[in-house]
This record gives structure tokens, C-alpha cells and sequence, in this order.
């Protein structure tokens, strides 16, 4: 499994054989030294910090998000442009770490790391990857799976620019198995929509016909390819019935 950074009270209790008030007292005195750092306050959560990470007072998140989410969040996983960038698109810089989990969280602060948290109500159905880390692993949306999430929460990512340039990031290594089984397990025909136009304007013509057969399947309503702006007098998709109320082809 490898390193691990994150650890409990009552695991701290454990290992070290003290009654709870020594185990409070120890902790505290770690704590003041800068050894260790509180993970959630009232959580009884710790975050061991090794000396080299001291001045910024935690270690790298992706060396233990794994080892703190699931402890409660067993189907949490990176989303949207952190999951992204763990496929391997480097288009844009994450600041924070976006993760999917099940019910309503707080931003979280770590040392320099921000956590910001998004409810996913089909989460325990989303396909699923485990990528390894320096240190760890950490748990990461499909490919597929992440691009429909982008499409879906565009406005979120700062548009479906952003998400028509992580596509031509990640179209030519999508697995034609993982597109069938994203798309049942969202669920979604409008997101299924635009990704299939985008995959045709990037010329994955392979990938958009098996989006096109199972949408097939589905009633396709009319859909504005960018949910953000209206739809004018702009052309229509025939094929996937989208609205195409934004120029892509500059980044085509």
C-alpha cells in the first residue's frame, strides 16, 4: 500500500499503549512541534509532516488523500480538473484538489493545500481507476467518466473550452469499454450529446460512433453545446442534436 501519513487518534492510542489523556497530551506536543497537523478540526485526525515538508506545513495531498478520505468517504474520487490532470492533461494548473463524495462537504485547508468538495449522487456506480503515487495511490474518475463530468460541470472548470481541450488531451487513449460503461453510469444524454459532437469535431470518429449507439437508445432533446449562453441563431448538429452556440474550432 506504502506510505502512511495519515493517522488517528485512537490508532496513535493503539500503537503507543498511553490511556486517552497521554494520548491527548502526546499529540498536543507533536502538534506545537510542527510534527504533525490536525486533518479536519474534531476529527480526530492527524497528518504526520515530515521534516522537509515543515515549512509548508504539510506533505504533498496526494501522498495521503486516500489514506483521510476513505476512511469515511469510500467512493470518493479526484474529479473534474484534478482527475483530469492525473490522466495526464496538463492544459491548466489545478489550485486546488477537486474530489467527488457522496454528501455535502467544507472546503478543507491543509497547509498549503485546498480541498474543494462536490456532491456526485451516482458516485458508487462511476467507473473508477487506482493510480499509483510517489507514495500512496489515490482513487480517480475513468477517463471517460472525467469527461462527461467536465462537460457536465463546465461552468464550474471555467467553461466547455476548458473541457473541449482536456477531450483532445484524452480522446486518442479512451478505452471504447469505458465509454459504454460511463455513459450507462451517468446516465446523462445532454453531457452524452456534447461528447459526441466534440469527439466527431476532433475527428475520434470510432469513439463517436459507439456515443452515437447508445444514444441511439435514449431520446436526445435539443442541447446548447455551451450551457452558459444562449443559443441564438447558431448551427445545429444534426447528428447529435446539439445547439453549437460556441466556436471550437480554433482549438480543434
Amino acid at each position: 500500500m506504502g506510505a502512511r501519513y495519515c493517522f488517528s487518534s485512537k490508532d496513535f492510542e493503539l500503537l503507543t499503549g498511553r490511556n486517552t489523556a497521554a494520548t491527548r497530551a502526546a499529540l498536543v506536543r507533536l502538534h506545537a512541534r510542527g510534527l504533525i497537523t490536525s486533518l479536519a478540526r474534531g476529527s480526530g485526525l492527524w497528518l504526520i509532516v515530515p521534516p522537509e515538508h515543515a515549512d509548508r506545513g504539510a506533505p504533498p495531498v496526494w501522498w495521503w488523500l486516500h489514506d483521510f478520505l476513505s476512511r469515511k468517504e469510500e467512493s470518493y474520487h479526484l474529479a473534474l480538473l484534478s482527475a483530469a490532470q492525473a490522466h495526464g492533461s496538463s492544459h491548466f494548473a489545478v489550485l486546488e484538489t477537486q474530489i467527488f463524495v457522496p454528501s455535502s462537504r467544507r472546503v478543507l485547508q491543509v497547509g498549503p493545500f485546498r480541498l474543494r468538495f462536490f456532491v456526485k449522487q451516482s458516485l458508487a456506480q462511476s467507473p473508477t481507476v487506482a493510480l499509483p503515487t510517489e507514495k500512496s495511490r489515490v482513487r480517480v474518475s475513468s477517463m471517460t467518466t472525467t469527461l462527461l463530468d467536465l462537460l457536465r460541470h463546465a461552468p464550474v472548470i471555467g467553461g466547455v473550452e476548458r473541457a473541449a481541450l482536456i477531450l483532445g488531451d484524452l480522446a486518442p487513449k479512451l478505452d471504447p469499454e469505458d465509454i459504454t460503461e460511463s455513459l450507462n453510469a451517468a446516465s446523462d444524454v445532454a453531457a452524452a450529446q456534447r461528447f459526441g459532437y466534440l469527439l466527431d469535431l476532433y475527428g475520434h470518429t470510432r469513439h463517436a460512433n459507439r456515443v452515437h449507439k447508445w444514444l441511439s437508445q435514449h431520446r436526445a432533446q435539443r442541447t446548447r453545446l455551451d450551457t452558459s449562453s444562449c443559443a441564438n441563431d447558431s448551427e445545429i448538429a444534426q447528428r447529435w442534436n446539439v445547439v453549437v452556440n460556441t466556436n471550437l474550432e480554433s482549438i480543434a
